[in-house]
């Protein structure tokens, strides 16, 4: 029980330093646990504590969840915002690099087992559902800076917001089933074929490869779609 109320060479663990250690806890549980096998009272086990004491600091199993989701995901949003500030002299490598950052290689870190475990709790656990939100939205912001500052000056046709949210669907598609089954793609294929959709739709000069014909191809026209007599709306 020692371990919740001290550190090394002090006295006592401040509040917000137990809460850390509890976060951290149950972050390391749902990595090597999973969803299933970690709960408020698996968690007292590993700390040696009551259940008690957690709802000292915590309302409640949820509540948890959420402290440990938002502290693990703001490391993430930490990390790309400092790729976003760092100085490139090519910007198409500031988004190569991001994109990499968020399909890893390695597919055994903390953050890996955490996130799916975290995704497994947010069909039973409401509350996950908002945070989840909140971090796509930054996610997705971040990613948008970097994009803006790539595209050609000026190019109008370029829909940089569409452009966005579907890399973002692509990378977490791709991290999500490397994720499940490594073998599924290699991890540098999932980051060409994103930067490939990227240098298609900002119309970059790009390597070509054979296995990125059909993505680098250009985009059919959209045939226009039928309206209603007497409808009107704009083009699609």
């Amino acid at each position: 029980m020692s371990s919740l109320y001290k550190l090394p060479g002090r006295t006592r663990m401040s509040g917000d330093e137990r809460r850390r250690l509890i976060v951290t806890t149950a972050l390391k549980s749902l990595t090597v646990n999973g969803a299933e096998g970690t709960s408020l009272r698996s968690i007292c086990r590993d700390m040696g504590v009551a259940p008690s004491l957690l709802l000292y600091f915590f309302k409640g199993w949820h509540e948890l969840l959420v402290s440990a989701y938002e502290a693990m995901v703001q490391r993430l949003l930490a990390h790309l915002s400092q790729l976003l500030s760092r100085p490139y002299a090519d910007e198409g490598a500031r988004v190569q690099e991001m994109i990499a950052y968020q399909i890893p290689a390695a597919v055994d870190d903390e953050s890996t087992g955490a996130l799916l475990a975290f995704w497994q709790l947010s069909r039973s656990v409401p509350a996950l559902r908002e945070p989840f939100r909140t971090f796509l939205e930054a996610r997705r912001h971040i990613m948008y800076l970097a994009l803006c500052r790539l595209a050609p000056d000026g190019d109008a046709a370029v829909d940089l917001e569409r452009v966005t949210t579907s890399l973002v669907m692509m990378v977490d598609g791709f991290w999500l089933h490397r994720s499940l089954n490594p073998a599924t793609i290699i991890a540098e294929d999932a980051h060409g074929l994103c930067w490939a959709f990227v240098a298609r739709e900002l119309s970059l000069p790009i390597h070509r490869d054979e296995c990125w014909d059909l993505l680098l191809a250009p985009p059919h026209p959209q045939p226009a779609s039928a309206s209603a007599p007497g409808a009107a709306g704009p083009p699609r």
